[in-house]
């Protein structure tokens, strides 16, 4: 704060729109905004841009109307689970500080509201798809790292949050978990939820929460130690930024 609404160019209230919300525009004053709307949902209207990585035969970024179920992107547009894989086991969708989400919430449709319902977040419309060797919890590892690696470090909820956080996830991945480190990450990612002054430490338990949800049992045998250190994202090693702030 303050946000650029409040006090952006010359600290006067400004408007700030992404590339796609801009390529909109041209369409809209053309057909006009209820022609838009007849794309899409009630809640959601047009198009969105998914990219589509990971585990998938067809990556690749792709625009698709809002209200197709995500099992069609995966399906119809992205060809199914590559080569060599089984299934997909779980999907991390828009950017680090968005959702997890188990096969059980695949029939969710593309759009804003009934992504948030199911736990996810459509944000940027990146899609991670994990197949069934994925290592759930080393995933959201280095995800908090990212998270942690970007936090500016003005608020202390945010700053040492993440940090407590990626600390835990990075003992679970070794097979080192204590005894409360469950209960910590949800009192830690609850705290940065009220006290963070910005999205990025409001959201960032997000993807814990969200994959203890739909993978609740993985993360219980990772902190009783019962996986090996093993999964697509390494052998339990983290990939770190140069340099992680303090």
């Amino acid at each position: 704060p303050p946000f650029p609404a409040q006090a952006g160019l010359f600290q006067k209230p400004t408007n700030i729109n992404t590339v796609k919300t801009i390529a909109y525009v041209p369409s809209i004053v053309a057909t006009s905004g209820d022609e838009f709307k007849k794309v899409g949902t009630e809640s959601s209207s047009g198009t969105a841009l998914v990219c589509l990585t990971g585990h998938i035969k067809r990556p690749g970024m792709y625009e698709v109307e809002m209200g197709v179920t995500i099992r069609q992107v995966l399906d119809d547009i992205g060809g199914g689970v590559a080569d060599g894989s089984e299934r997909i086991k779980v999907l991390q969708t828009g950017g680090p500080l968005g959702g997890v989400m188990g096969e059980e919430a695949f029939d969710t449709e593309i759009d804003f509201d009934a992504m948030a319902q199911s736990g996810a977040i459509l944000g940027s419309g990146g899609i991670i798809v994990g197949d069934e060797t994925t290592d759930v919890v080393d995933l959201i590892r280095n995800l908090v790292a990212f998270n942690q690696f970007e936090s500016c470090g003005k608020c202390f909820p945010c700053r040492l949050g993440n940090t407590h956080m990626l600390d835990v996830l990075d003992r679970m991945c070794k097979n080192e978990a204590k005894p409360g480190d469950m209960q910590l990450l949800e009192t830690v990612g609850n705290n940065m939820k009220i006290g963070s002054l910005c999205g990025h430490g409001q959201l960032g338990y997000n993807p814990i929460s969200s994959a203890i949800t739909y993978f609740g049992e993985e993360f219980e045998k990772r902190f009783n130690g019962e996986l090996e250190k093993s999964g697509p994202f390494g052998d339990g090693s983290m990939i770190l930024p140069s340099r992680t702030r303090p």
